[in-house]
């Protein structure tokens, strides 16, 4: 779902007001300059999400600045990625000016001050996260501000095309949206680690790409009940004690993850109203689960209640 705003619905004297008012009220607050307010266009379109706002803005050449004014009245937190999908943009923050072209991302920081100036007509895509999404990992996230992910470097290349594509897949009838955004988030994690340098990090940029590519299998593996972390391990091509300490930070194990997920993607389809069709057994094989009373012991384990129960207990809250 998606909510779309245009500076074509009022008149070309009204727009680009219009368009200063709406971006503070999107993002943060901020001042806008244009060269050619008559001739001004632009659009917003905001995509549901639940981790992270994530929004499409295109339009023409014009200047958006936070100042410490603009800070004091509306004080943010958050972290700021912006994707270029055509166009030419830049930013400049803590004295540091990054210039972003097709393909580009780059981190700026809602708290402190900062500038963009799209040269020309432009299309990009904003993720707008709260700092706990990469505090959590990284010390100095100011560390990212001023430097880019290249589009054209090859580790980058699998991360932007995904990262490109969130709007699309988001709409798209069937899609998991859950882990859609994770997996975002996992990518923007990722990209800081590359982007950042000299970043105080408890792993490394190839580590956390073979995180997320771990991450994707089990996701891929998770319908089949003899897939285990030495499967894992081998896909890979690892050993199973390197996918321990690949997994250290998460603070779980690959075979608790493993697991995890599947009891993630059972308890989210009994919530589904699609699948009142469905009973439990089918939806526990469906994850990779053979057993219905182990099922009904690890799900009870982790939800406090049995997959009965807690389906009969939604059904009477609908």
């Amino acid at each position: 779902m998606h909510i779309a705003y245009s500076t074509r619905s009022v008149g070309k004297a009204q727009a680009f007001e219009y368009w200063t008012d709406l971006i503070c009220d999107v993002y943060v607050g901020l001042d806008c300059d244009c060269s050619e307010r008559s001739r001004f266009e632009a659009d917003i379109v905001r995509f549901d999400t639940s981790q992270f706002r994530l929004s499409e803005i295109s339009g023409s050449a014009h200047r958006a600045v936070r100042s410490s004014k603009r800070l004091a009245r509306s004080p943010n937190d958050d972290v700021l990625a912006n994707l270029q999908i055509d166009g030419r943009t830049s930013i400049v923050q803590s004295g540091r000016r990054v210039e972003l072209c097709r393909g580009d991302l780059a981190f700026y920081d809602a708290s402190l001050e900062y500038e963009i100036v799209a040269e020309s007509n432009f299309r990009t895509l904003v993720f707008q996260l709260p700092r706990r999404t990469f505090s959590e990992r990284y010390s100095e996230i100011g560390s990212a501000v001023g430097h880019k992910l290249d589009g054209a470097f090859g580790l980058a290349r699998p991360i932007l095309r995904f990262l490109s594509e969130v709007p699309n897949a988001s709409e798209e009838a069937g899609v998991n949206r859950a882990i859609l955004e994770q997996y975002s988030v996992d990518f923007l994690r990722t990209a800081m680690s590359l982007v950042a340098p000299g970043q105080k990090r408890s792993t490394s940029a190839q580590t956390e790409a073979c995180l997320l590519r771990a991450k994707q299998i089990v996701e891929e593996h998770l319908s089949d009940p003899e897939f285990n972390r030495e499967q894992l391990a081998v896909l890979l091509g690892i050993s199973v004690r390197g996918l321990s300490r690949l997994f250290s930070d998460e603070k779980v194990s690959p075979s608790d993850y493993i697991r995890l997920r599947r009891l993630e993607h059972c308890r989210r389809a009994l919530l589904d109203p699609k699948s009142t069709a469905r009973t439990i057994t089918e939806i526990a094989f469906c994850y990779g689960f053979n057993d219905s009373a182990h099922f009904s012991s690890v799900f009870r384990g982790a939800y406090g209640q049995s997959p009965r129960d807690y389906r009969f207990a939604l059904e009477r809250c609908r």
